[in-house]
Order: C-alpha cells, then structure tokens, then sequence
C-alpha cells in the first residue's frame, strides 16, 4: 500500500495539480464573495483562511481522482486532510457548517470504492449537488452571517456546469450516456440563462457551453480531459455570474 502511493505520488503532474487547484477556487469563491460584497453587513475574517485550506485539500482530491479514473490511493491523504480542515476551530464551533464541510471528503471517500457503485450518473449528480452548495454555502454563511433562500437557489446554474463538464468523467465507459446527461444540462442551463436578464455575458456563457459541449463529444480522449473541462466550467461560471 504504501509503495503504490509513493509510486503514485510520484506520477501526479504537479503543474496541472496546482492548475486545477486554481481553477477550482475560483469556481467555488467568485459566486459566494460576488454575493457577499453586495451586503453592507458582510465580513471577511481570519477564519476563511481555514476554508481556503480545506477547498485546496478538496480541489486536489478532487484532481487526483478524476484523472486518474478513480483509481489513486494517494488522494486518501488528502481527503483526510480536507476532513482535519473541516474541524478547524475557523468555523466558531457551527455544527452544521462542521457536516457541511464533512460532506466533500466522505463522498470523495466513498466515490473510490467501487462496492457503492458511485462512478457513474448518480456519483455526477451527488457531486454536482455537493461541489455546488457545500463550499459556496460555508463562505456565504462565514461572510454575510446568514444565509437566504435566494443565495441558495442561484447556486443552480452552478451545479448544472458541473453535470454539463463531469459527465464525461464520471461515465467515461458509458459515453451515450454522458452525452445525453451533459446535453440535458446544457438545456437546463440555457433556458435559465434565457430566464435571466439577457446580457452579453449570458450570451458568450451559452455560446462557450454549446461549443464546449460539441467539443467534449467530438474529442473525448481529449488530453488532459478533467483540467481542460474544468477551465471551459470555470469560464461558463465567470460569464453567467458576471456582475
């Protein structure tokens, strides 16, 4: 065990590891800190170091397991350290944001072993749904101090990225399927954006998923698939919660 992950440490590109880190905190820090900065009563304490730690921690594990096909034991160390980070005394003693934050590191746990049959369309959706709330939730409810139903429901185009990007990962063996999941996504986030107040932003960020999606379809060996979606996602993100 402990050879496998030394050879597997050895095998990571760290280059694209810290890429995605970076990519990933900007998905899961523009919204909340977009939303944030429009209330005059918001915060920015120390304790947000904390959490920036721990989606550092989660973004690696993240990396790690999806372009490797889930197939890394070294992403154990650091899904256990993102589960050390989500105790941090940062979160003055919230049991709920503690559950909160708990939830990425035991699906990112459990994702691995195959006896719970989560690489599939059901692993998509229960982390869309987690990636897309758990971290920007924690954020807002560090910053802003409370947490509205409004906040929560514009998340949604947020997890829709992730169903539209990861689909090709998590049903990598099952490709009609991922584009089917991916186009449905795609629709849902097209009519939202439709929904919305028409810009040029919300014009480019349906023009990028369409073209994306195509993409994805057309070249699914695609080299370096998971960071190349995961910087397609991160520009779709910036457009539609462009201020």
């Amino acid at each position: 065990m402990i050879r496998t992950i030394a050879s597997q440490w050895r095998s990571i590109d760290w280059r694209q590891l810290i890429l995605s880190v970076a990519i990933q905190s900007v998905i899961w820090w523009y919204v909340p800190m977009q939303y944030a900065t429009q209330i005059s009563t918001s915060t920015f304490e120390f304790n947000l170091a904390f959490i920036f730690l721990y989606q550092i921690a989660v973004a690696a594990s993240s990396f790690i397991l999806f372009s490797t096909n889930f197939s890394s034991h070294f992403a154990v160390l650091t899904i256990i350290a993102s589960g050390i980070l989500a105790f941090s005394g940062a979160i003055h003693g919230k049991f709920v944001i503690i559950l909160l934050l708990l939830l990425l590191p035991a699906y990112l746990f459990i994702v691995q072993i195959k006896k719970f049959q989560l690489q599939n369309e059901y692993g998509l959706l229960l982390y869309g749904i987690l990636a897309a709330i758990t971290i920007p939730i924690t954020l807002v409810f560090l910053t802003v101090h409370f947490l509205s139903w409004t906040f929560i429901a514009s998340l949604f185009p947020l997890m829709l990225t992730y169903f539209l990007f990861l689909a090709p990962i998590f049903l990598e063996d099952h490709p009609q399927k991922a584009v089917i999941i991916s186009m449905a996504a795609g629709i849902l986030l097209i009519i939202l954006l439709l929904f919305k107040s028409i810009s040029l932003p919300s014009i480019l960020a349906i023009a990028l998923s369409v073209v994306s999606w195509f993409i994805m379809n057309n070249l699914p060996k695609l080299r370096s698939s998971y960071l190349t979606y995961s910087f397609i996602q991160m520009l779709v993100v910036l457009l539609i919660y462009w201020a």
